[in-house]
């Protein structure tokens, strides 16, 4: 049997408020002393809405208390599987209290042989055919981050003190903007890496490492990681690549995609956007999945403006345009199949037969033809100016 720390975090928390205020230090005090040499539970938190795959810690009145933090969590797991239990039991070995932290030392005849969270078939199965958003220049730094790092480490015996100092300098880089990429390839890159680090005996920039994958998690519910989806998601304007390929989508195409993501994710994009990077985050999904799912929303809300409202009612939209061309516009019958070719890259085949017919009854013209396209493009119905 070997011994594992496993590090409680987010002390005081949920059971503990009815008895511990967080404004009454000596009553926390009181718990902390009285925690010491206690037994603590552990198991994964299957009421969590956001982390399936959270790790929470129940104390010896049966309280939930806490997290297993999330650099350790996968340790818990593996030494759960490895027991064919689903719980681990262990005492309070460290408390402290300054940091609102408790180390819980479990024995365990476990291997100490990490497993890295795979990547799920279930979301590769996922099928997105909708145009895809430019790579940012976050993302793009970070690929080359990552290559230089691994590639600088494999050359460690050669370093002078200028490639030290660089190297921390480009470590220094890398932690500043790798929480802002939340696929799971990245989550597992910082895992792999900090243990690298560790092993290298570079235990300052391990710990920064470490930080950083909990500030990914922390700063996806309420913080800057957030802040930077969301943004992204609803920024997409003129200029944009998903502008440019506007012409060739159906968003109502596009969405019934988004609505087959797993977990019903899009579901809470359009209810529950506060909590949405956060569940992202937490579910782990590959990052080329994650960047076709993102750009799939990003589209669905440049062409509705920010509206989400409109998703419900798409179908009468349709239509809604349609008869607003064809009762209010008047189009040349020379630039008919212009007309109807735009409908038909936009999936609108009902409404481009519709027009077609209102057409061939009709010989007015719209002088404006471009200005009636951009309309059906954008899926949307505003007034087109005669010339």
């Amino acid at each position: 049997m070997a011994t594992f720390d496993l590090h409680i975090v987010a002390l005081p928390y949920l059971d503990l408020k009815p008895w511990f205020e967080a404004s009454d230090t000596e009553r926390i005090a009181a718990f902390y002393d009285e925690a010491m040499g206690r037994t603590f539970t552990f198991r994964v938190s299957e009421a969590n809405n956001v982390d399936v795959k959270a790790v929470i810690a129940y104390d010896w009145k049966g309280r939930r208390v806490g997290y297993v933090k999330d650099s350790e969590r996968m340790m818990a797991l593996a030494m759960m599987s490895h027991s064919g239990r689903k719980s681990l039991r262990g005492r309070v070995a460290v408390v402290n209290a300054e940091h609102k932290c408790l180390t819980v030392e479990v024995q365990s005849d476990w291997d100490g042989k990490l497993f890295e969270m795979g990547l799920d078939e279930t979301f590769l199965k996922w099928h997105y055919s909708g145009p895809m958003m430019k790579e940012t220049e976050e993302m793009e730094s970070l690929c080359f981050m990552m290559d230089e790092i691994d590639e600088r480490l494999e050359e460690m015996e050669l370093w002078t003190e200028t490639d030290w100092a660089d190297f921390h300098d480009l470590m220094e880089n890398f932690c500043r903007v790798t929480k802002l990429d939340i696929s799971a390839e990245m989550i597992n890159y910082r895992k792999q890496l900090t243990r690298k680090l560790e092993e290298k005996g570079m235990k300052e920039l391990a710990f920064k490492v470490e930080l950083e994958n909990g500030r990914a998690g922390s700063g996806s519910k309420a913080g800057d990681v957030k802040d930077y989806w969301l943004h992204l998601l609803t920024s997409q304007g003129k200029g944009s690549r998903l502008y440019a390929e506007r012409e060739k989508y159906c968003v109502a195409d596009i969405e019934n995609e988004l609505k087959e993501f797993p977990d019903n994710l899009y579901n809470t994009w359009v209810n529950k956007s506060e909590q949405f990077v956060a569940k992202v985050y937490y579910m782990h999904i590959p990052k080329q999945v994650l960047w076709g799912f993102l750009s799939g929303i990003a589209f669905v809300e440049m062409m509705r403006g920010g509206d989400q409202g409109a998703s419900v009612s798409i179908e009468e939209e349709k239509d809604h345009f349609t008869e607003e061309v064809i009762n209010t516009y008047q189009f040349d019958t020379k630039k008919m199949d212009i007309v109807r070719n735009v409908l038909d890259k936009v999936g609108w085949k009902k409404q481009s037969a519709r027009l077609a017919e209102w057409m061939r009854e009709n010989s007015t013209s719209l002088v404006n033809i471009e200005q009636a396209q951009d309309v059906i493009a954008k899926g949307g119905v505003k007034n087109v100016n005669n010339n």
